[in-house]
């Protein structure tokens, strides 16, 4: 189905600003659609043929042999006494509720930032923004998982989308 693939490729793929369509479990891999929009192609992958920093279009990411058992999820709930900021409260949410309401479209989900370490598991955290559909309300979140390798999957760079 995909044109190009590359895996592990994290320091040439970016997430930043990406906005994630659908999210689903195939056996053990976790597969997240992004929308149009894709994700961030780096200028030293060599499936780029531009060689400056542009968007795909519509796109893929698979956490290979995800581990469910050992994703955190936590979003921040900010909260107002008469208009003024009062605290910031960290809630714990499954990932069914997470991929629930991405699904449905009630959450509109973006990556911000990205970090990776591992050697022979590949760990990821991913600092994110959530904007709760038909509302003015929005969350920031934090999303710490394993897996064994990430595959990166695409069908075109947009030549027009620079950074």
């Amino acid at each position: 189905m995909w044109k190009f693939t590359s895996e592990n490729d994290y320091n040439n793929i970016i997430l930043h600003d990406c906005v994630v369509e659908k999210v689903t479990l195939e056996g053990n891999d976790l597969v997240i659609e992004f929308n149009d929009n894709g994700f961030w192609i780096g200028e030293k992958n060599n499936q780029n043929p531009y060689k400056k920093l542009l968007r795909t279009e519509k796109s893929e990411l698979r956490f290979v042999d995800f581990d469910i058992d050992n994703i955190d999820i936590h979003i921040f709930k900010r909260y107002n006494f008469f208009r003024i900021f009062h605290h910031v409260s960290r809630v714990d949410i499954s990932f069914e509720e997470l991929i629930s309401n991405i699904n449905s479209g009630k959450w509109r989900f973006e990556f911000l930032y990205e970090y990776y370490a591992g050697v022979e598991t590949l760990g990821a955290i991913f600092d994110c923004w959530i904007n709760v559909t038909n509302k003015q309300k929005s969350y920031d979140c934090q999303i710490k998982l394993g897996c064994s390798k990430m595959i990166y999957s695409w069908n075109k760079i947009d030549e027009d989308a620079t950074w």
